[in-house]
């Protein structure tokens, strides 16, 4: 498995959405109910069943675009699932909580998350959800804070400006670290809630906004075309973004030698990918129709984690401790009581290391 620096490969370029020039927002942490999401599913779903229906199907959701899509993809093509003994097949979304509330629709079995999302879901639902993280699929961070530099030149600039942000996000948890950071509150700076993808460009434009967190293709624009500076990155203010993958609590005790084979599967589709790199851009890029120079720094930008150890278990509490303190849902809740790492642990005792 490869391993990368953090600081210096991940903080490329891993907002995938946005980099399909603003087609989607960044809500990888989105947190809609089913009823409130305003994206649907983008594709229909496609299976690794070429005439082997007798193997266990994995319903699997991804992301648009994205290095998880791509290795879905690998190891369907390149029949790495086949060989490990399941079935995969794959639905796009333009949002990881979008595929998690088809987890809970019973729609899929296994879906992503970023970190934030899956804490604030789990506990706006912590009395009746059945919902579990099962193993961590990458760490990032790729995020930074852009900002009108005719308005802003510190952090402590920002109190009483417009800062732009798609609520109920990620975004949302660093907004609210910055504004610690720079000794004031959401309730000292003016929330701009974004209804849709080209608010960003307009409020930029329009100067009414003077910050927003943000990658990839948006960043770009704010910085050539209305002239935006990047700020501060994740790593000034010590966040790290784990993305996970989560599956209802039943499915997960009933299936665990499946979902050993299906994490077993991306652990050699991440190898496959490290050792043949040109040939994975190539596949990718025909596949996909996906620029070869995007492909190859969102594939840099991804640095895989596939240990639920210690370091990963406390990220995941400190969020949910920030989330508790500022009111996100009613209750505290232990990060312990919503992992069901079993299929991960079964593969190998030391991937499973956390206290």
């Amino acid at each position: 498995m490869k391993e990368l620096n953090l600081k210096s490969k991940a903080i490329k370029f891993f907002a995938i959405v946005e980099a399909i020039v603003l087609a989607v927002m960044p809500l990888t942490g989105c947190t809609q109910t089913d009823s409130q999401s305003k994206k649907s599913v983008v594709s229909a779903k496609v299976s690794s069943d070429n005439g082997t229906g007798d193997l266990p199907t994995v319903r699997l959701g991804v992301l648009s675009a994205s290095n998880l899509l791509w290795e879905a993809q690998i190891g369907i093509d390149k029949g790495i699932f086949k060989k490990n003994g399941i079935n995969v097949e794959y639905t796009e979304f333009g949002s990881g909580i979008e595929s998690v509330n088809q987890i809970v629709a019973g729609n899929l079995d296994i879906g992503f998350v970023a970190d934030f999302a899956g804490i604030n879901r789990i506990g706006s639902t912590q009395d009746k959800t059945d919902l579990r993280f099962i193993a961590p699929l990458s760490k990032t961070a790729t995020y930074a804070l852009y900002v009108d530099p005719e308005q802003v030149s510190k952090i402590e600039d920002i109190k009483g400006k417009g800062v732009m942000v798609a609520l109920g996000t990620v975004l949302e948890y660093f907004n609210g670290v910055t504004f610690t950071k720079g000794g004031f509150t959401k309730n000292d700076v003016d929330i701009i809630p974004l209804e849709a993808p080209t608010d960003v460009l307009a409020l930029a434009k329009s100067e009414k906004a003077a910050a927003y967190w943000t990658a990839g293709e948006t960043a770009r624009k704010l910085q050539e075309d209305y002239g935006w500076k990047k700020l501060i990155g994740q790593a000034d203010i010590g966040i790290t973004t784990n993305n996970m993958f989560m599956a209802n609590n039943a499915y997960a005790n009933g299936n665990k030698e499946t979902i050993a084979k299906f994490l077993k599967s991306f652990e050699e589709i991440a190898d496959y990918e490290e050792n043949n790199r040109e040939d994975t851009i190539d596949y990718i890029s025909k596949k996909d129709g996906i620029d070869k120079q995007f492909i190859e720094v969102s594939l840099d930008a991804e640095v895989r984690s596939d240990v639920f150890d210690q370091d990963v278990y406390d990220g995941l509490q400190i969020i949910e401790n920030w989330c508790s303190e500022n009111k996100f849902y009613d209750k505290d809740y232990s990060i312990k009581d919503f992992i069901n790492a079993e299929a991960l642990k079964s593969i190998d005792s030391s991937k499973v290391t956390y206290k």
